[in-house]
């Protein structure tokens, strides 16, 4: 080897060193909250934690934390359940570990008036709804992307992110535990540790605009509004292991209503949403045969576009703003009603296996209790704003509805299914320059004693979060 190259091999060799000194070693500015509950937020602030967290990890009181946003300059964490009460340390542990700083950690306990806790999410709001797997995991997903596994009692497990987020559909659990969710075009299945067990996305980009949902058969069903573009998916069915076993494309929102929060609905060996297709004219209600065959489309579907179903397979469905339709398994027509008048607007409608009928109208605002025949047995007025939509519990006696307050803060509601009576009534803070509001429709744990609601808590504020409430809907 030459002087020259043996020259030119140190001065590159120093080039390299020097490069890697340059990195600089991640260090805290701020953080805030100093004072903070277990699986509570903070933001901690500061230089050279990495543009993405890799291997990287934040400690607090010497535990993992969950962590929601990376960013070199600032990142989202929450306070494991197992990091000590009382006074703990953070740091950032990348290449190099950070300075510490102090929290102080505190138990959760119950906010009380029927709140059995609210877990704060780094995302604008929820719009889905939650689920509750058989072991009491509630999962929920912000619009922002973030997938949170919760315990019965509130506390963070862990969280799975995806970028970009715009989750506007309910999460849902299979049989064995895995979770799905749908973020823009992909439907995500996760299993119960928190990871990745695949994805399945429309080529197009077109985004999931219902599902996804786990039918009886196991499999996944959803939606993407493909709106016929070459190769989109549309209509989907999906095995458990991440395989498409059937689709037919073509789908849109019926009346421009896109970014609403569809759910699949299933009974008698069929499964519903409400969709147009552009491609053969089935516009609205559609009927299928579990599996994936397409049978065909009834018009229905009003502002709201929720169907439900009843133990007959029955399928219950908007039709127009103010009126609700009744369609047996062949798309007969069995009963419609109108309610208010035509600035009335419907909820979704919810439906017991037996055939008891929940839903709500808006402008003006009341609960309504309704008879097979679809005659109103109750109604519950209120003067706060717009409803969510009224969902029962498993057993039939609890109904609980969120209402968005105009002008002012929400609240959540909890009435009698027989009688109407309300039970109680929770009046949700102003917090964050803004009013917490309910957002999604509620969700029951199994047993019916606990209803989960998804919130918003901002206005173009700078520091965006928001909340999933857990209700005990007990009256003692």
């Amino acid at each position: 080897m030459t002087r020259i190259a043996h020259f030119h091999i140190i001065v590159a060799l120093g080039l390299v060193l020097g490069a890697q000194d340059a990195v600089a070693a991640p260090s805290i500015a701020t953080i805030s909250p100093h004072v903070l509950t277990q699986s509570g937020r903070l933001t901690i602030t500061g230089s050279g934690f990495g543009t993405t967290q890799g291997r990287s990890v934040v400690k607090i009181g010497g535990v993992a934390a969950p962590v929601s946003t990376w960013a070199d300059r600032s990142i989202t964490a929450y306070v494991p359940d197992r990091a000590p009460v009382g006074s703990a340390t953070v740091q950032v542990v990348a290449s190099e570990r950070s300075n510490t700083s102090l929290v102080t950690v505190a138990t959760r306990t119950p906010p009380g008036d029927h709140v059995k806790w609210r877990f704060q999410a780094d995302g604008l709001y929820f719009q889905g709804r939650a689920q509750v797997a058989a072991d009491g995991t509630v999962y929920a997903a912000d619009v922002n992307g973030h997938l949170y596994a919760l315990t019965p009692s509130g506390g963070l497990k862990w969280i799975f992110s995806v970028a970009p987020g715009n989750v506007t559909q309910s999460v849902d659990v299979g049989p064995d535990g895995t979770v799905y969710f749908a973020a823009l075009n992909t439907v995500y299945a996760i299993n119960r540790r928190g990871k990745l067990k695949w994805s399945l996305s429309d080529p197009t980009g077109a985004t999931v605009s219902a599902g996804p949902n786990v039918g009886p058969d196991g499999n996944i069903y959803a939606v993407s509004e493909d709106s016929g573009a070459a190769g989109g998916i549309g209509e989907m069915v999906i095995s458990p292991a991440g395989q498409l076993l059937s689709n037919k494309p073509g789908y849109t929102s019926a009346r421009g209503q896109a970014l609403r929060t569809r759910e699949i609905v299933f009974g008698a060996n069929q499964f519903h949403f409400d969709m147009n297709n552009v491609l053969d004219n089935q516009n609205g209600l559609q009927f299928f045969e579990l599996g994936g065959k397409f049978l065909f489309a009834v018009s229905a579907g009003g502002r709201d576009e929720q169907p439900d179903t009843d133990a007959a397979g029955n399928v219950y469905s908007n039709i127009a703003r103010n009126q609700l339709g009744v369609f047996d398994l062949s798309g007969n027509l069995l009963r419609s009603r109108f309610f208010g008048d035509n600035t009335t607007e419907l909820t979704a409608p919810d439906v017991t296996p037996g055939g008891r009928i929940y839903t709500g109208e808006n402008f003006p605002t009341k609960v309504l209790g309704l008879k097979a025949n679809l005659n109103p047995r109750w109604s519950v007025p209120n003067d706060i704003g717009t409803l969510n939509g009224p969902v029962v519990d498993p057993s039939n006696s609890v109904v609980v509805a969120g209402v968005s307050g105009i002008g002012v803060p929400g609240a959540v509601q909890a009435i009698n299914a027989s009688t109407g009576r309300l039970l109680w009534q929770v009046n949700l803070p102003t917090e964050n320059g803004w009013f917490v509001q309910p957002i999604s429709r509620p969700r029951f744990s199994p047993d019916g004693t606990a209803a989960y609601v998804g919130m918003s808590a901002n206005e173009s504020n700078d520091n965006p979060y928001c909340y999933l409430y857990a209700f005990n809907t007990k009256t003692h």
